[in-house]
């Protein structure tokens, strides 16, 4: 099966390192130009850099996904420079974990949920306005196992990622026939600056995980790219679970 995006215009937030970089990375391998964003430039500019010795295509657009602003600014610079919109994948995201009754309402809760998820809403709204003049497109929303399985000190993550579980469904039903897919895919255990390996989380591998390993970040990337593809043309509305068989 070769898969490509040849000519197509992807943007994938939180890119400058783990999942989203992985997923960028594969976007351009598959001959996408990827728009690589998140706050820290060197690191953006480092997953561009890479990108572009491999002989594919991707700008940096700094973005800090809890400023209105800064996304308005991201998509402006995207439909000035190439005219459209093809793929959103929205991976930015925040992980904090705390006791339940020390959770801060002002600070913590606030800063999750607007970053988990009205930052989803937020740019999804945005390019969805380049997707319907065009009717067509598809929004891929990262959530997280913990969308299911939920866990002592994670209250607010956990219900950060089932809320995008929901959001991906309720826009995959309204915007499905008007030619936008949208979709939530759900990692489990994955090694990155968020999760690195020789973390606590890997002392509970062998009896969490059936597979006994995390997983990778290109192991995310891959699947992502399959369900923008149009051989995934049918799927829409769908959480994928990629968690080694963590929630079977």
């Amino acid at each position: 099966m070769n898969i490509s995006f040849e000519d197509k215009i992807v943007i994938v937030t939180g890119s400058t390192s783990g999942i989203g970089a992985a997923t960028a990375e594969a976007f351009a391998q598959s001959g996408a130009t990827v728009i690589v964003c998140g706050r820290r430039v060197e690191k953006g500019e480092a997953v561009v850099g890479k990108i572009k010795k491999n002989g594919g295509h991707a700008l940096f657009v700094q973005t800090d996904v809890n400023d209105d602003s800064s996304m308005n600014h991201l998509v402006a610079e995207v439909i000035e420079q190439y005219g459209k919109i093809d793929v959103l994948v929205n991976n930015a995201g925040v992980y904090k974990s705390f006791a339940f009754e020390d959770i801060d309402m002002e600070k913590e809760y606030e800063d999750v949920f607007n970053i988990n998820v009205r930052s989803y809403i937020y740019l999804s709204k945005l390019v969805l306005k380049f997707m319907l003049e065009r009717k067509e497109g598809s929004i891929i929303n990262i959530a997280s196992v913990g969308a299911l399985n939920g866990g002592p000190g994670i209250a607010t993550y956990c219900a950060s990622k089932g809320a995008i579980l929901q959001l991906t469904r309720s826009m995959a039903k309204e915007f499905g026939g008007r030619g936008i897919r949208v979709n939530s895919i759900l990692p489990g255990l994955i090694h990155t600056e968020m999760m690195p390996e020789g973390g606590p989380m890997d002392k509970v591998i062998d009896t969490m995980i059936p597979l006994k390993r995390a997983g990778n970040s290109m192991e995310i990337a891959q699947p992502i790219l399959f369900v923008c593809s149009p051989y995934a043309s049918f799927i829409n509305g769908a959480s994928i679970v990629i968690d080694g068989g963590q929630s079977a």
